[in-house]
């Protein structure tokens, strides 16, 4: 039974998290003219630097912090892109036109990714147990 509060406040949180996302990208995507294409460099190329950095610092014990981050930021990009190429199968399958809306694929990717790190966290931490 502890795990079900955990996942209603993880959810709640992920949720909280989601709707700022969501609306910051929607008036990105109105106010400027960018493409699911940049969106996707955008984050391969972050995600390259902070591995980069991550490699850089690893002699000089780079902290938590920074793995941690780096490897959202990867995740993120990996479901970015596993979405992008999930609609681009479907729409191929049904032969509609290929539109990519990537503001709503990268705060699901975002989403998604916060939710399984909470989740990750809360178990390492013990939060919620029998003491």
């Amino acid at each position: 039974m502890k795990s079900v509060p955990r996942f209603i406040i993880n959810l709640i949180i992920t949720i909280i998290v989601c709707i700022p996302c969501l609306l910051l990208f929607d008036w990105v995507e109105q106010r400027n003219n960018i493409n699911w294409l940049d969106v996707f460099l955008l984050l391969i190329g972050v995600s390259v630097v902070m591995t980069f950095i991550n490699k850089l610092l690893q002699s000089k014990k780079p902290s938590r912090v920074l793995k941690e981050t780096t490897v959202f930021l990867i995740t993120v990009t990996v479901m970015f892109g596993l979405f992008t190429l999930m609609e681009w199968i479907f729409d191929w399958a049904a032969e509609k036109e290929f539109v990519y809306g990537w503001d709503q694929k990268l705060t699901l990717s975002i989403t998604f990714t916060v939710f399984e790190n909470l989740n990750n966290w809360s178990k390492r931490n013990n939060l919620f147990s029998r003491k």
